[in-house]
């Protein structure tokens, strides 16, 4: 008895089994790599949205304004040795602050000044080198730190500063 053998390899049970594996294999593998990507993509998405969507604490509640008393303490501008110490602060808004660079210098002015939800404060330096020379400053209560200007008459310049606590009292 003679077998004939199929027109096509590709049809006995042995290779239709085989066949059906890869296309499964494939399907499995395209299924996990769609799942991955929309995975990758959405925890992206949530890191995105973190750090660009409001604090969690402005959303749920406004954060109350910071207290005068978040001011005290010691200040260094963060491009040189220069420090700010404020020591105690009047109910008019005067300040009891030293400056320092690295030696005291002369402070004749020293204010806290009320712009809402924010603090500033003016500090005006009357000394050898500092005839007038004056900081105009923000306290920033999230980050911790006092950022303005500050300008020199001798130069006729204002300059971008920031200090950094570096004490509390």
């Amino acid at each position: 008895m003679t077998t004939k053998k199929p027109a096509n390899e590709s049809q006995t049970p042995a290779n239709s089994k085989k066949h059906r594996g890869i296309l499964y294999l494939t399907l499995f593998s395209l299924i996990s790599l769609v799942l991955i990507v929309t995975i990758v993509i959405w925890k992206i998405q949530s890191d995105i949205d973190e750090v660009y969507s409001p604090s969690k604490n402005r959303e749920g509640k406004k954060q109350s304004s910071p207290s005068t008393k978040d001011l005290l303490g010691q200040w260094r501008r963060t491009d040189g040795g220069y420090v700010i110490e404020i020591r105690t602060i009047d109910t008019q808004g005067r300040l009891d602050v030293s400056y320092y660079n690295p030696n005291p210098i002369n402070v004749s002015q020293a204010e806290v000044k009320d712009r809402g939800e924010m603090l500033g404060i003016f500090l005006e330096l009357w000394d050898e080198g500092y005839p007038g020379s004056t900081y105009e400053l923000t306290y920033d209560s999230a980050q911790d730190l006092l950022y303005g200007t500050y300008y020199t008459p001798v130069a006729g310049q204002s300059f971008e500063v920031m200090f950094v606590r570096i004490s509390s009292r």
